[in-house]
């Protein structure tokens, strides 16, 4: 069965490998650092996932190591980058992703 996030619209099968109180959890944290940031929800989520989750960097070799994981075009910082789709995260990478955009809040409020 599949479900749909409320939030994005994203849909995921019931056998992904994060939680579903994970995915939930990023998801506000983003809109919070949005908010922060004074940015919008997509760019936030773009930030958050280069700089604390799973990415690699679209350089002149890139086709040539091109990740297995299913992700997302993303350009910040007037660089480009693919990161890996946060409906195929393993709960560790998420665990991650969240304590990362945790301390990027607090880091933002504490200002």
């Amino acid at each position: 069965m599949n479900r749909k996030c409320p939030r994005c619209g994203h849909v995921w099968s019931d056998g992904a490998k994060r939680s579903d109180d994970q995915f939930k959890l990023f998801h506000a944290l983003c809109n919070e650092y949005a908010r922060a940031q004074g940015m919008d929800q997509v760019t936030a989520k773009d930030t958050l996932c280069v700089l604390y989750g799973v990415s690699e960097e679209i350089g002149d070799d890139f086709l040539s190591k091109f990740p297995k994981w299913p992700g997302v075009k993303c350009e910040l910082w007037g660089r480009r980058f693919f990161r890996k789709s946060t409906l195929f995260y393993t709960k560790e990478e998420m665990s991650g992703l969240i304590n990362g955009a945790s301390e990027a809040i607090h880091e933002r409020t504490v200002e």
